[in-house]
């Protein structure tokens, strides 16, 4: 909300809103999924927004992409459905727009090292890499370092980390070590998911690196 409204935006919550749904979706429950999808339509239709923004890039293609789908035999949610994911974008994106508009988006250089990691959501399914990019070489004091295979899999992948350890901590002891050398004292994340698997492996390794979404690293710049 502090990045938001210094990119020149009245922001308002909807408390009637609820969880995007994708996880029910994930496990093949669409009549639930369209429950939620219904719970969200209404709750932003009662305010007069321009746009619907998500910090996490697997519930911005949720809310853009997947409720289009689910009302494909309901010609009046279907309609409404359509209405409100042209109103959905994904924060980084979005953030670095608006600041281009301001003319905020120059390179500076010199500060903390950081490395940005792309989840496989916000680079394969959103197609947004550069725009993280941009607003992380444009944050004072902050120098970006990009690490190995930067947008290779965390291992997190919702349930699949959990129900699949035995491939998912390889990979992400792979990218705790990238990321551990490029010498960075931070890493970067779009995507709360990858963040919480990112932020155990450096903790569990010892590293003493830091785990931030890209939301914060931005809102502790602002005075």
């Amino acid at each position: 909300v502090k990045v938001l409204q210094d990119a020149e935006c009245s922001v308002v919550y909807p408390m009637e809103q609820s969880c995007c749904g994708k996880p029910i979706l994930g496990v093949g429950d669409r009549e639930t999924g369209r429950k939620i999808a219904k719970k969200n339509i209404e709750a932003f239709e009662k305010y007069d927004v321009d746009y619907i923004i998500s910090a996490c890039p697997t519930c911005t293609e949720t809310l853009h992409e997947t409720y289009k789908k689910l009302f494909a035999n309901d010609p009046e949610w279907s309609r409404r459905a359509e209405a409100f994911c042209k109103k959905v974008r994904e924060f980084s994106s979005f953030v670095a727009e608006q600041y281009k508009r301001m003319g905020r988006l120059t390179p500076t250089s010199g500060g903390e090292k950081v490395t940005y990691h792309d989840s496989c959501h916000i680079k394969r399914a959103l197609g947004i890499s550069e725009e993280p990019r941009a607003l992380l070489k444009a944050a004072k004091g902050v120098e970006l370092v990009e690490m190995h295979n930067c947008d290779k899999c965390c291992g997190m992948a919702g349930s699949f980390g959990m129900k699949y350890q035995e491939v998912s901590i390889p990979m992400l002891e792979e990218k705790v070590k990238n990321i551990k050398d490029t010498g960075a004292t931070t890493a970067v994340v779009a995507c709360p998911a990858c963040m919480m698997q990112i932020g155990g492996g450096l903790d569990k390794a010892e590293t003493g690196i830091q785990t931030k979404h890209i939301a914060d690293i931005l809102a502790e710049r602002i005075k």
